[in-house]
């Protein structure tokens, strides 16, 4: 839709780059309120999560060199505005961002379940912006529709990068995405106030979570034949991960504090 925020001369800023800069930002700044909404080191948090946003933006850049080496042997520049929805580059940024946190929480050790907690909120937060950013470069694009809201993307980019439908009316699906993660980023914020175990709060934004991504997919296009793709299994592992860590973690923190006295 706006996939250049602004131009001067030879230098472009990407919307969507811009989106996910200001998503990234406003995430790191919560994760600090959080941390300190749980006791923790705000300043250690803030530092664990700037290392797992830059590891995972940096594992997604390598893994799409690797994919997609001749593009960016031609064209050097798209390293910085180019993103692509792929479950491998998914994982693949998953992987490098958890290697990297893992061995932080190694050499500083910190209360894990904590800090999954704590870095709930902002992980929805800055995912809800990142869709705002794939909506404006028409990546993610959604199916054909007829409903009043669908949108047409007439950008050359996107279609050729992201196969976007050029003129087509399509489901608005980053859109959807993001509304529901700005949502569920105030919900699980409204629930760090309640009374909790740790690893409840992280349990809940696995499990709905996974649910938007697996719903949600249904109306992504590009998709294959089969009734579930990858990116859908993965959102089936969220959920069943987050259901064992939230109902594991149910009992009020009296309750524990109750049965530990006993």
């Amino acid at each position: 839709m706006f996939p250049r925020l602004a131009q001067f001369g030879m230098l472009t800023i990407p919307t969507q780059g811009a989106c996910i800069a200001l998503g990234l930002m406003l995430a790191l700044l919560l994760a600090a309120r959080t941390a300190r909404m749980l006791s923790l080191d705000a300043d250690r948090v803030w530092n664990l999560s700037f290392l797992a946003a830059v590891s995972f933006i940096l594992g997604g850049r390598v893994m799409l060199i690797l994919t997609h080496w001749r593009d960016y042997a031609a064209y050097p520049s798209l390293l910085l505005v180019v993103s692509a929805h792929s479950p491998a580059l998914l994982i693949g940024s998953t992987a490098v961002a958890l290697a990297a946190c893992a061995i932080s929480l190694w050499m500083h050790p910190l209360p894990l379940l904590r800090i999954l907690d704590a870095l709930a909120a902002p992980l929805a937060l800055g995912y809800g912006f990142a869709c705002i950013g794939a909506f404006a470069a028409g990546a993610e694009y959604g199916t054909p529709t007829t409903v009043p809201w669908a949108v047409r993307f007439h950008s050359g980019y996107a279609s050729l990068w992201s196969g976007t439908p050029q003129n087509i009316p399509l489901h608005p699906v980053q859109l959807y995405q993001a509304a529901f993660e700005l949502l569920l980023c105030g919900f699980l914020l409204w629930l760090l106030k309640k009374d909790h175990s740790d690893g409840e709060i992280a349990g809940a934004w696995l499990f709905l979570g996974g649910v938007s991504r697996f719903v949600f997919e249904f109306y992504r296009g590009g998709r294959g034949t089969e009734f579930l793709d990858a990116t859908q299994i993965i959102a089936l592992l969220m959920i069943a991960a987050g259901s064992i860590l939230y109902l594991d973690r149910k009992r009020p923190t009296s309750a524990v504090n109750q049965t530990d006295a006993l």
